[in-house]
């Protein structure tokens, strides 16, 4: 008699597609390490900052596309990467090429360095939070500002992204009441910058798409609610 033993199954490919969206977020990400330097551990490193114990073989699985994250993992994952969540997840649509993936991903870290620029020039002070800060991971807070009086300010900064028709749209998380929401705009000549005060009232009238908000602002509004001075009450 002869001992049959069976060669092991190769793992199935379940979400072809979700892989091949996650590669394309990790390749573009200037944040994520290159291929072989690290990129697991640094994802579940930023899943830990957000209070998720998640092991590398799982973030392994996610890359190779054998499984999907949880719907609650999946919203964190693309927060993580800068992303919208329905395109991570199902390839809904964004209109994002693989080069406006890596515009997104240095304009989201250039607005907050720009607003702390601003605001120290002004002779405010600022700081950003510490990696276990817990309440800025929970409420999207890129920067906190002092400024002169005494007021401080929870900021999350956004860049508007210039419309055909002449609107701007800022995406904000659709956790946003706990901190200060302000849009960034570049302006059309030079190197001066807008900054848009983005009230609750303001937000409120837009539906959450996709695990963000996107605000549509045009040329009138951003006018009426842009700020002049951080001495003004934001």
């Amino acid at each position: 008699m002869f001992e049959v033993i069976e060669t092991p199954k190769a793992p199935v490919v379940r979400h072809p597609g979700f892989a091949k969206r996650l590669a394309q977020c990790l390749d573009t990400n200037p944040n994520v390490p290159d291929f072989g330097a690290g990129r697991q551990k640094w994802l579940v490193d930023e899943f830990e900052k957000k209070g998720i114990t998640i092991s590398p073989e799982t973030i392994r699985k996610y890359i190779r596309g054998w499984i999907k994250p949880t719907p609650n993992k999946m919203r964190i994952l693309s927060d993580i990467l800068g992303v919208q969540r329905g395109w991570l997840e199902a390839g809904e649509d964004n209109g994002l090429t693989k080069r406006d993936l890596i515009v997104r991903g240095r304009q989201l870290s250039a607005s907050t360095h720009i607003l702390a620029a601003h605001a120290l020039l002004a002779g405010h002070n600022v700081s950003f939070p510490d990696e276990d800060d817990r309440r800025a991971q929970r409420d999207h807070i890129d920067l906190y500002i002092i400024a002169r009086g005494g007021r401080h300010y929870s900021c999350h900064a956004t860049t508007g992204r210039q419309q055909p028709n002449g609107t701007v749209i800022f995406d904000v998380p659709v956790e946003f009441d706990n901190a200060q929401q302000i849009g960034v705009v570049a302006a059309d000549e030079g190197f001066s910058v807008r900054f848009v005060r983005l009230s609750y009232e303001t937000i409120e009238k837009f539906r959450a798409r996709a695990g963000h908000i996107e605000v549509v602002l045009t040329e009138e509004e951003i006018a009426e609610y842009e700020i002049k001075s951080l001495d003004e009450r934001l």
